[in-house]
């Protein structure tokens, strides 16, 4: 498996510094704990907004 990130010349602001920051540190699992948190903080913010959990819901 392929550890090096492919990172575009024109990223989007703090990008670039962010891939090299994360580049070695994260594995698969560790990962994958990463995005269960984040999602379940999104849905606890839903839940207690009262809006759905979809992208008008998170504009907000």
């Amino acid at each position: 498996m392929q550890k090096t990130l492919e990172i575009d010349d024109n990223p989007p602001t703090g990008g670039k510094r962010l891939a090299e920051r994360h580049k070695d540190k994260l594995g698969p699992v560790e990962l994958r704990n990463k995005i269960s948190t984040a999602l379940k903080r999104v849905l606890i913010l839903c839940a207690t907004n009262g809006s759905e959990p979809t992208y008008e819901g998170l504009k907000r």
